[in-house]
């Protein structure tokens, strides 16, 4: 029976395309527009990466328990991974925002979680765990596990997870005094008069207890430093995304790849033209090769309505129309 592979790429068919891009989508991305042409496209109910990931992980729970690969002392269920943000409130709701990563901002979030570990000293401990991001080991509250990751709730509404939190008072009392504190610190007054947005939330994710994958032959590639935590705390050993070519499957596979995610959500770095070509001819072209030797069976899982799910007999739908990017969202 062939090995299956899945590839996670949130944010694949929810790119802008422009004009100038339409040449990449139609020529440059054989392999991909393969894949869209021909796969069996299979409803999905799961959007968000972790979701995904936790699917074909076999995790019970969509919402991954991140902060338990960094909590040694603490009980689990006492943790959670937190990010300072912007939180923008519009006359209903308001909106979550990732700040920028200037030295500036940088230095002032420091200045505000430094403050907010000594005002709240009784109440939770805060550990950096890696740049920008902080464990927190809350003393007797009880932790919500609604929360997503980071990357899922940037630039979406904050209404739905308030009022989740309505659920657990003491949470939300505390998170509220929280957001006062941020609110009203000094650097934040100085951010208001240099035209800076304030660093008035912190966004917590990533707590429950850490749970076995429901199959232990899994080989999964990512480079991402807090997933590949959790799966090494989990009892999986995480592989180099770089070796994928090289590689002879023969079990379950999995390749995440957040960089277009990252890219959409604002972060700085990502060349979305240049993360397309190098997925097509790293991770498609070899996959796909694999595919029709009859050695495997791909799903790409991109955080759409459906997936794409690609074997051997696939191309038997010669009919198919040719597809691309562009057309799939249409």
């Amino acid at each position: 029976m062939p090995a299956t592979f899945d590839v996670i790429i949130p944010g694949l068919v929810q790119l802008p395309v422009a004009e100038p891009d339409i040449d990449l989508l139609q020529n440059r991305l054989p392999a991909l527009n393969h894949i869209l042409r021909y796969s069996r496209r299979c409803s999905s109910i799961k959007f968000d990466f972790e979701a995904m990931l936790a699917d074909s992980l076999g995790l019970s729970s969509p919402n991954i328990p991140f902060a338990s690969a960094f909590d040694d002392e603490y009980a689990p269920s006492q943790s959670l991974l937190c990010q300072a943000v912007h939180m923008q409130p519009d006359m209903r709701n308001a909106l979550i925002f990732s700040l920028d990563e200037t030295e500036k901002t940088k230095e002032h979030i420091s200045i505000i979680i430094n403050d907010l570990k000594d005002y709240f000293k009784r109440e939770f401990s805060l550990l950096e765990v890696d740049e920008g991001l902080w464990l927190i080991q809350l003393s007797e509250c009880q932790v919500p596990l609604q929360y997503p990751h980071i990357l899922s709730v940037v630039g979406r509404k904050a209404d739905p997870f308030i009022q989740q939190s309505r659920d657990n008072l003491e949470w939300y009392k505390l998170t509220n005094e929280i957001q006062m504190f941020m609110h009203s610190h000094e650097v934040n007054q100085k951010r208001l008069q240099e035209g800076l947005p304030v660093i008035n939330s912190l966004w917590f994710w990533g707590g429950g207890e850490v749970s076995a994958p429901s199959g232990t032959n899994i080989r999964i590639y990512c480079d991402d430093f807090l997933i590949n935590a959790f799966l090494t705390r989990a009892g999986l050993m995480p592989q180099n995304p770089q070796e994928v070519i090289e590689r002879n499957f023969c079990q379950h596979n999995i390749y995440l790849d957040l960089r277009l995610l990252r890219a959409l959500k604002g972060e700085q770095g990502y060349d979305i033209h240049s993360i397309i070509e190098d997925i097509e001819s790293r991770i498609f072209q070899p996959l796909v090769s694999s595919v029709r030797s009859g050695g495997l069976k791909l799903r790409l899982r991109v955080g759409h309505e459906f997936n794409f799910e690609l074997s051997r007999l696939s191309p038997i739908r010669f009919w198919r129309k040719p597809a691309n990017l562009a057309t799939v969202v249409e």
